[in-house]
C-alpha cells in the first residue's frame, strides 16, 4: 500500500493542484498573459496554490469566489461556507484579487469569473482563464504524467470532484493492468458518467 502525499510537496502549503499548475502556468506564460483568472469556493485550495504560482512568476491573480457554491439540482446547502479563514488569509497575503459573490450554483460562479476576466481585459491585461480547480485538458495532462511517475500498481484510488485528476490518471494507466477508481466528492451524476 502506497499513499501519495501531494499535501506534503511544500509548494504553497501542499496539494495536488501544484501538478496542474506546472503545465497551466507554462501555457499562460507562453501566451504572454500577465493576469490569471479563475473561480472557486472561498476556501479553495486551488486558488491558494494558483495565487502562490502567480506570485512566484510575477503575474496578477484574480478569482471569483463564493462562500459555498453548489449544484443547482441539489439546491442550496443547509450549512454556510466561510469567507474568512486559512486559505482566504493566505490568498490575501499572496496578493490574489478575491472577488466575493453571494452563494449560487457553479454556473453562476463561472459567469462571474468570465465577467472578472472581461473586466481585466478591458483594463488592458492579457488574461489566461483557468476553470475551477484547473480542470482542463492541460490540467488533466499533469496526471497523465503522474501515472507515468507512479509506475505500475494493481489499483490506484483517487478523490474525484471536477474529474480532471481522475481523467488524467485513467488515461495515463490506459492499456495497463492498473485499475483507477475515483471516489466522488460531489453528488453529481456527471462524475459517475
Amino acid at each position: 500500500l502506497w499513499i501519495k502525499r501531494d499535501d506534503l510537496t511544500g509548494f504553497a502549503m501542499g496539494g495536488n493542484k501544484g501538478r496542474k499548475l506546472e503545465y497551466l502556468m507554462a501555457e499562460a506564460q507562453q501566451m504572454g498573459a500577465d493576469t490569471v483568472v479563475t473561480c472557486g469556493a472561498a476556501q479553495s485550495n486551488f486558488v491558494r496554490q494558483l495565487g502562490a504560482a502567480c506570485a512566484v512568476l510575477g503575474m496578477r491573480c484574480a478569482a471569483a469566489v463564493m462562500p459555498l457554491p453548489y449544484a443547482a439540482v441539489h439546491g442550496v446547502p443547509a450549512h454556510q461556507g466561510s469567507v474568512r479563514g486559512g486559505n482566504v488569509t493566505l490568498d490575501e497575503l499572496l496578493g490574489v484579487d478575491l472577488r466575493f459573490f453571494p452563494d449560487g450554483d457553479w454556473e453562476d460562479l463561472a459567469r462571474e469569473a468570465e465577467g472578472l476576466a472581461l473586466e481585466q481585459e478591458s483594463q488592458g491585461h492579457r488574461v489566461y482563464r483557468i476553470p475551477i480547480g484547473g480542470s482542463s485538458a492541460v490540467g488533466a495532462y499533469a496526471f497523465v504524467e503522474a501515472a507515468l511517475e507512479a509506475g505500475g500498481f494493481d489499483v490506484v484510488v483517487t478523490p474525484c470532484s471536477s474529474g480532471s485528476t481522475h481523467a488524467g490518471l485513467a488515461y495515463g494507466f490506459h492499456k495497463s493492468t492498473t485499475r483507477v477508481i475515483g471516489i466522488s466528492c460531489d453528488p453529481e451524476p456527471e462524475i459517475m458518467e
